[in-house]
C-alpha cells in the first residue's frame, strides 16, 4: 500500500491511470464542501482510475446538504448510472448512519439483487445545475427542514 499526501483530486491526475475496481471518495461529512471533488472534471479524472466495470463509491453523508442529486447529475452527464444506498445507525452492529452513492457502468452490479434491494431514490430538486470546475451552488441541496429555518 502506498499513500499519497495531498489533494486527492490533484495527485490523481498526475497518476498514471492504477485500474482500480472500486474508488473511493470521502471528504463530505463535515461542514465545508470540496465541491472540487464534485465535478464534471473530477469525475473525469476518477474514471481514468477505474478498470472496466469499476464502481466510484462518494460517500455523501452530510448533515447540512444533500450531496446525492450532484452525483446523480455527474453520472448522467458521463453516461454511467447512479446508486443510492444509505444505512441506518444499528448500534448493535456498530453500524452508524451513511449515505453513499454508488456510480458504475457495471450492469452485472447494478442487477445485483443485493443493489437492487438496498437502491433508494435520488429527487433532484429544483434549480440544480451540473457541478463543473466553473461552477457549483451548495444553494439547490441545502436541507433546510434540518437547520430550522
Amino acid at each position: 500500500m502506498e499513500i499519497a499526501l495531498g489533494d486527492a483530486r490533484v495527485t490523481l491526475a498526475a497518476e498514471p491511470p492504477q485500474r482500480y475496481d472500486v474508488l473511493i471518495v470521502d471528504a463530505f461529512s463535515g461542514d465545508a464542501i470540496p465541491a472540487h471533488l464534485l465535478t464534471v472534471q473530477a469525475l473525469e479524472v476518477y474514471r481514468r482510475h477505474l478498470a472496466p466495470g469499476g464502481i466510484i463509491a462518494f460517500h455523501v453523508s452530510n448533515d447540512f446538504v444533500a450531496l446525492a442529486p450532484v452525483v446523480e447529475q455527474l453520472a448522467r452527464n458521463a453516461g454511467m448510472q447512479a446508486v443510492r444506498v444509505v444505512d441506518r445507525e444499528d448500534p448493535a452492529r456498530e453500524v452508524f448512519d451513511s449515505e453513499w452513492v454508488l456510480v458504475t457502468t457495471n450492469a452485472e452490479f447494478l442487477a445485483n439483487p443485493a443493489v437492487v434491494r438496498a437502491r433508494q431514490p435520488i429527487s433532484i430538486p429544483a434549480g440544480l445545475r451540473l457541478w463543473t470546475d466553473d461552477y457549483s451552488s451548495l444553494f439547490p441541496i441545502i436541507k433546510l427542514s434540518q437547520q430550522g429555518f
